[in-house]
């Protein structure tokens, strides 16, 4: 394998015989599907002391690899710190315990595990079954043996009578809390009278404050801190020597053990960051790396506020993050896999995210400028008037944190950008729309418009370029007159000059259009003139290419872009 082809996970390590294991496993997992990944678990000797020595981040996903609810034999092998992991992790949004999600999982550990789930509910420093039951349980205590008890309430010890709240999971929590009273019948009548004293906001506050102090071990940040990841940075604040910089190197076997590793992993692709890491023979550096890679990306889905429905919300939060790492070392290494190296040793992963996302941010801020004053926003236009490449370019970067438009359709039409060719790209589309832009303010401020002719639903920029060029070359002056099909084909038999047969070139009006346009366009400072020639010379080309191979008789206004179908109606 050459190192273009090796990805960050090929190098070999020393390390106990329980986190060799452990990573070994990790890696052997990957390409397997859920139900193979559980099997492989199980068949190992010890399953149990393999699935405790894994991180708590890898457990999560792989949890979310196989699925919940087919995991329970990995939940019954877990630690209850794993577990408490898991429920940190999975039933807040926000500030707040989403009590459907809270009560699925408590009912799938009291399946994978009842003994253990009633003992962890009766722990004084466990205040989730407290507080679930509160929310999910109405209790009344008799206290004299005429009280009246309304139905549907059922008792164990004819003094606390219970109703289930939930019906949705009425069965399995009147199991659990038979199963909580055979287990311990003294503690569950302490823990239902405990019940009736609960103040449920306090005890909600107290367990977010308890829930960020466990998380923030692993980067998983409250999303008011979280959403600090997307802080701008100058590539130029970055270091390639003499850092100050030192994280935390784990060095004992317990902290290594620690170290997730499955996010690491998915940095994969051939790019700059993957050719840096590939280098890398400092076992405590990479360790470093993938503890602030796993990091990153927790901080990433808190910022996002993303659910953490399944695996695949992993992979795409590793590829932005790596995406974005991978721009900010191209933009200060020139592609140089050597200085990169020194730049992930020598600065956090943080900053070189920033520094990458940064470069997305610039772009995001330059179109907002352009957008107070912008004339097409002046006619209440949306970005669609740019067609559909450059409109969801435009699209991207009006997002609270501005993306890439992949040209896909749906969930997959946009993402973070990745290469620094990806923001060069953009920056030249936006230069072409914000010059196009003030092209048509130029020349309709000399031409007024008619407003009728902004009703159009499917209007585009290209007929307020190309119509208005047309009129000037048939002699009708500047404007938006009405061209009739004759006068159409009589416009290409102009351009087309000698030309007999496809293609047709039309190349010698190239300078035509862009000279003549500019000439109505009295008024575009000097410094953007080269901007609209620039795009000037793209939408030609898109014109030339489009009609190419049309045949004279086969123009027709009902599949052109370039010019109004009734032109000022």
């Amino acid at each position: 394998m050459s190192d273009k082809e090796k990805q960050p996970s090929d190098h070999t390590e020393e390390h106990s015989p329980e986190i060799t294991s452990s990573r070994a496993l990790i890696r052997e997992l990957l390409p397997l599907s859920g139900m193979d990944a559980l099997n492989h678990i199980l068949n190992h000797e010890d399953p149990g002391r393999l699935i405790q020595g894994l991180p708590r981040v890898d457990l999560f996903w792989l949890v979310k690899k196989i699925g919940e609810d087919d995991a329970l034999p990995l939940l019954r092998l877990a630690s209850n710190e794993q577990w408490q992991h898991f429920i940190d992790m999975d039933i807040w949004q926000r500030d707040r315990i989403d009590l459907i999600k809270a009560a699925n999982w408590v009912n799938r550990l009291f399946k994978a595990d009842p003994d253990r789930l009633a003992a962890w509910f009766y722990e004084e420093d466990n205040p989730l079954g407290y507080y679930l039951f509160f929310k999910n349980l109405e209790v009344i205590i008799k206290t004299d043996n005429d009280q009246v008890i309304p139905e549907n309430f059922f008792s164990l010890d004819n003094v606390f009578y219970i109703r289930t709240l939930d019906k949705d999971h009425e069965e399995i929590t009147e199991a659990i809390i038979r199963y909580m009273a055979q287990v311990d019948f003294s503690r569950y009548q302490t823990f239902i009278q405990g019940l009736t004293g609960i103040i449920p906001a306090e005890m909600e506050e107290e367990m977010y404050r308890l829930k960020g102090v466990r998380l923030a071990e692993v980067g998983y940040l409250p999303f008011e801190e979280a959403r600090s990841v997307y802080a701008y940075k100058k590539a130029d604040l970055l270091e390639a020597d003499q850092s100050p910089y030192r994280l935390f190197t784990p060095e004992d076997d317990d902290s290594k053990a620690m170290v997730p590793m499955l996010p690491f992993s998915h940095t994969r692709g051939s790019n700059l960051l993957t050719r840096a890491i590939v280098q890398i023979s400092d076992q405590g550096l990479l360790d470093r790396l993938r503890l602030e890679f796993a990091g990153l990306c927790n901080q990433i889905l808190s910022a996002d506020g993303t659910p953490l429905d399944e695996m695949d919300v992993l992979i795409k939060v590793c590829r932005k993050t790596a995406g974005y790492i991978n721009l900010g070392l191209e933009k200060v290494s020139d592609e140089d896999p050597v200085l990169a190296e020194r730049f992930l040793k020598n600065n956090p992963l943080i900053s070189i995210f920033q520094a990458g996302f940064g470069l997305a941010l610039e772009l995001k801020w330059k179109m907002e400028r352009w957008l107070k004053h912008a004339w097409f926003k002046k006619h209440d236009l949306g970005f669609d008037f740019w067609g559909d490449q450059w409109g969801a370019v435009l699209e991207g970067f009006s997002q609270n944190i501005p993306a890439f438009n992949t040209g896909l359709e749906g969930a997959e039409a946009y993402r973070g950008f990745e290469r620094f060719s990806e923001i060069e790209n953009c920056r030249i589309i936006l230069n072409h729309v914000t010059a196009l832009d003030q092209l048509m303010g130029c020349i309709y401020s000399n031409y007024p418009l008619d407003e009728d002719v902004f009703d159009d639903p499917f209007l585009s920029f290209y007929p307020f370029i190309f119509h208005f060029w047309a009129g000037t070359q048939l002699g009708l002056g500047p404007g938006l007159q009405p061209l009739s099909i004759e006068q159409l084909r009589h416009l290409f038999v102009i351009l087309r000059g000698n030309e007999q047969t496809p293609p047709f070139k039309m190349a010698a009006h190239q300078n035509v259009f862009i000279e003549n346009l500019i000439s109505f366009a009295r008024g575009i400072p000097n410094e953007m003139s080269d901007q609209v020639r620039e795009a000037l010379i793209v939408l030609w080309r898109e014109f030339s290419d489009e009609y190419a191979w049309v045949n004279m008789e086969n123009l027709d206004y009902r599949f052109t872009r370039f010019f109004f179908k009734k032109a000022g109606n």
